[in-house]
Formats: structure tokens, sequence, C-alpha cells
């Protein structure tokens, strides 16, 4: 066992069980790959989440004011 793994053992040792929870929920869903990804790889996995984000985003329509909608939200929340 390397030294960071006896670390990690220490660290997870310590934790309670509510703690160990709160860790397998944040972490647990993280793959272990076998094998490293390639440099295409990692580039096409970045660019199809990328393309993904972009297929989600809200088309605003044609008639959007980005200034006036600051503007009415300033107004509404400070009152400026």
């Amino acid at each position: 066992m390397n030294v960071a793994m006896k670390r990690a053992y220490q660290i997870l040792s310590t934790f309670t069980d509510e703690e160990l929870n709160g860790f397998i929920m944040m972490f647990g869903k993280r793959e272990v790959s076998a094998q490293p990804e390639t440099k295409e790889e990692r580039i096409a996995r970045k660019r199809a989440a990328a393309d993904k984000i972009i297929a989600e985003r809200p088309i605003l329509s044609p008639n959007f004011n980005e200034k006036q909608e600051l503007l009415d939200y300033l107004d509404e929340r400070y009152g400026i």
C-alpha cells in the first residue's frame, strides 16, 4: 500500500458513519477506470459535455433587451 492510500485510510477511519455516508454520496458516483483516458478521449468527453450544455440553453426572444432586464431587476430588488 502506497503512502497516499495509507493516509487516505487513516483519514477515512476517523469518519463517523454519517460522515462516511456523506463521503460516499459525494464521491461514490465516480467511476474508477482501469485505464487512464487518452487525450483524444478526454477532449471528446469535454466536447460532448459542452455540446449538451449548449443544446439545453434557453433560447431568448429576439426582442430580449438584456440591459432593460437588468435595470428592471435592480429597480425591483433595490429600488434603484
